[in-house]
């Protein structure tokens, strides 16, 4: 399912629990290392990349119904092979937040809320305001296009 027009793609580079559902020792859900890609509109060509720790799970029973996706930017441990690419824009999702909770008496409803904090350097503040509330608009209706098919 495509839900980022702007995305492309992700790679996991290293997965340290599997299955958002899942009960670890360690960990409950999924925790990963990720490197995505994005080609956000007014950014002339210009390829924004990631390297993410993201974890997601299933919300504790007294937190209600539904899961919790939280990221957090962590350095390119591997050196960056792009370097002299300067279609390529690294950029940090300083922190971010993805609450989806099951809406009480409404079966096929869910309340979503996200919040994010992204640092895209070289990029002006102007553009990026534009660009990240954009992102923001798309990103919903493409959610609500994908229920009704």
């Amino acid at each position: 399912l495509l839900y980022n027009k702007m995305s492309l793609g992700r790679t996991d580079i290293v997965t340290l629990s599997q299955g958002v559902d899942s009960t670890g020792i360690l960990l409950e859900g999924e925790t990963k290392i990720v490197k995505n890609r994005t080609k956000p509109p007014l950014t002339n060509g210009r390829i924004m990349e990631f390297h993410t720790l993201m974890h997601a799970r299933k919300l504790k029973h007294e937190e209600g119904k539904g899961y919790i996706v939280v990221s957090r930017a962590v350095p390119n441990k591997k050196g960056r092979t792009d370097q002299d690419n300067d279609k390529i824009i690294h950029s940090e999702i300083i922190l971010g937040a993805n609450l989806l909770r099951c809406v009480e008496g409404e079966e096929n409803k869910t309340d979503f809320t996200g919040v994010t904090h992204v640092n895209a350097p070289n990029v002006p503040l102007l553009l990026a305001g534009k660009v990240g509330i954009k992102g923001a608009v798309d990103f919903v209706h493409d959610i609500r296009s994908l229920c009704y098919k």
